[in-house]
């Protein structure tokens, strides 16, 4: 069976089309573009009209493009930008009229475990904590053979950066009220019980896949290369506070950093570093296999 899955995440579209198998799933395509649909719903609680529309062109090419592949089920769905915006139903309902097709917007935890399902698809079994860092959230899932516990906490790299650091570069108390935030959002709940430390950490989504890039010194990114690489703590931590230090117009320069993300890696970065040095993770295991792959399971299945 031929799947589509399409994420209309807070910054970035993205697009998998594949085959299922016994084996799992044989990618046949894969595409992203940035739209930046998050812009400004943090504060303003409503899309950008500009934001929308680019988004809705993207998504509705996408759709055609999995047709024309001959899929056979095609999966839409929003998360974090769409589960703030009060117009969100309006531009659900601009999807399905551009193209025929029904948008889901996910529950956080429901995004959480998908990218759980994703991330460990192609993994040996173990105890897995996976962190799936987007643009206006930020999902936490441990489990084994599947999710067991997932938390959802509003501290993406788009939200983080249009709230909290708003100087170029970043100034220390800035970078201390993002450790801030997300230390009072973990602390609303009871998810750390849940966790030890001891099991393997998969990151997954933009941020932490260039920051992979970052960290391997990439002229160009390559998901070969960054597909299950392995980032000490020492070098996430290294490279954190070289992107800090660094004005958006440098970063823009990284060629191994995509256009749309140049001004957000700092920020989703910083997420990064919190959850590693919470728990003491000595390593990443860099995954680019996500929601996307979780979204494709979970229609076969």
């Amino acid at each position: 069976m031929r799947v589509a899955a399409i994420d209309v995440g807070t910054n970035t579209v993205r697009l998998l089309i594949a085959d299922a198998t016994k084996k799992g799933l044989t990618t046949v395509d894969r595409a992203r573009e940035i739209t930046r649909l998050g812009k400004g719903v943090d504060a303003r609680r409503k899309l950008d009209p500009i934001q929308a529309k680019a988004t809705l062109e993207v998504i509705a090419a996408y759709v055609e493009r999995a047709k024309d592949a001959k899929a056979e089920r095609i999966r839409v769905a929003g998360t974090s930008a769409l589960r703030d915006a009060e117009d969100a139903m309006q531009f659900t309902r601009s999807v399905h009229e551009r193209s025929g097709v029904e948008l889901e917007v996910l529950r956080g935890i429901d995004e959480g475990k998908l990218s759980f399902v994703g991330a460990t698809s192609d993994l040996p079994p173990g105890t897995h904590m996976v962190c799936d860092i987007g643009g206006g959230s930020t999902e936490l899932t441990v489990g084994r053979e599947g999710p067991t516990a997932t938390i959802s906490l509003d501290v993406g790299s788009v939200r983080i950066k249009e709230r909290l650091l708003r100087s170029d570069p970043p100034t220390a108390p800035q970078v201390q009220s993002v450790y801030s935030r997300i230390k009072d959002e973990l602390e609303k709940t009871n998810f750390e019980l849940m966790v030890t430390g001891q099991e393997s950490l998969v990151g997954v989504g933009g941020t932490i896949t260039t920051l992979a890039g970052v960290v391997l010194g990439l002229r160009s990114y390559d998901s070969d290369a960054v597909h299950h690489a392995r980032l000490p703590v020492g070098e996430v931590s290294k490279t954190v506070d070289r992107l800090r230090k660094m004005h958006v117009h440098e970063i823009r320069r990284m060629s191994v950093v995509e256009a749309g993300r140049a001004d957000v890696i700092t920020a989703g970065s910083l997420v990064l570093r919190f959850v590693m040095e919470r728990w003491g993770y000595a390593e990443c295991l860099v995954s680019e296999n996500d929601i996307l792959d979780g979204l494709a399971l979970d229609l076969v299945r």
